[in-house]
């Protein structure tokens, strides 16, 4: 638990930055944790400022700044959030985040977003349960020189397929990350202007 004088460092720092910056987005940390999160702030250094803050921080901060309806930030302020903080125009904002997405393992239900194949050879395994694991999920394999071989190049799933369980647990196994996430801004305040996601969803072909 965090002492007062914490919080209260806490709270001038955030303040600072809602000063600081053009542009505040907010976005959910679904399937998100601490490894992707440092790999995504690598990705955005320099460009985009990521902060994970508890909302009754966040929303004391900006009850410190006279910014335009900066205020209205505060309804949205529910579950796990991160703060966005940047300069650039929030359209920017949504379309370098979504370049800077992250692999993670498969979950049952996720919809593979390409083709995932399971290329031919040694996966460094012994044999034992998990070569019906393997099986299960359609994957040809052999054992030579006490080890699991996986014998072909296999496409496990197309485009559009729904990850059934037995995949997402062989695909765990060969330490595989087919499922990319990103942060998704489902609002940003900019400079004066509260945009909500739908506002913010743009065609990256017209844009």
């Amino acid at each position: 638990m965090l002492t007062r004088e914490e919080k209260r460092r806490l709270t001038d720092e955030l303040a600072k930055m809602l000063g600081e910056y053009k542009v505040i987005g907010l976005a959910g940390l679904q399937r998100i944790g601490a490894s992707q999160l440092n790999e995504m702030r690598k990705k955005l250094r320099g460009k985009v400022l990521l902060r994970v803050a508890r909302n009754s921080l966040v929303e004391r901060a900006i009850e410190r700044q006279r910014r335009p309806r900066l205020e209205g930030l505060k309804r949205y302020l529910e579950g796990s959030n991160i703060l966005l903080c940047t300069n650039m125009n929030p359209f920017k904002l949504v379309l370098l985040l979504k370049k800077s997405a992250v692999s993670v393992k498969a979950r049952p239900g996720d919809v593979a977003e390409d083709d995932i194949l399971i290329p031919s050879g040694n996966i460094g395994l012994p044999p034992g349960p998990v070569i019906g694991e393997l099986d299960a999920a359609g994957i040809p394999v052999r054992i030579e020189s006490g080890s699991i071989w996986v014998t072909r190049d296999t496409v496990v799933a197309k485009k559009g397929d729904v990850i059934t369980g037995e995949l997402a647990r062989a695909l765990a196994r060969l330490d595989l990350k087919p499922i990319k996430v990103s942060l998704t801004p489902f609002v940003a305040y900019d400079d004066g202007t509260i945009l909500t996601s739908g506002e913010l969803r743009l065609d990256e072909g017209e844009y």
